[in-house]
């Protein structure tokens, strides 16, 4: 197993981040009739102001 490591996340990462929050929350589109407020959060806004982190494998 590799070790892991957390980082702020960086604009290279929003990309990714969308994703992981499209996947997130996309089951609850048909519950609520909409798409959940966290699927169109300014994650590039949040990046550069210091609010995401992110959770990496260090390589070896």
């Amino acid at each position: 197993m590799l070790p892991i490591d957390i980082r702020l996340a960086s604009q290279a990462d929003l990309a990714e981040i969308q994703i992981c929050a499209k996947k997130a929350y996309e089951k609850y589109v048909v519950r609520i009739g909409r798409e959940p407020a966290p699927m169109h959060a300014d994650f590039a806004k949040l990046i550069d102001d210091g609010f995401i982190s992110v959770l990496f494998q260090k390589s070896l």
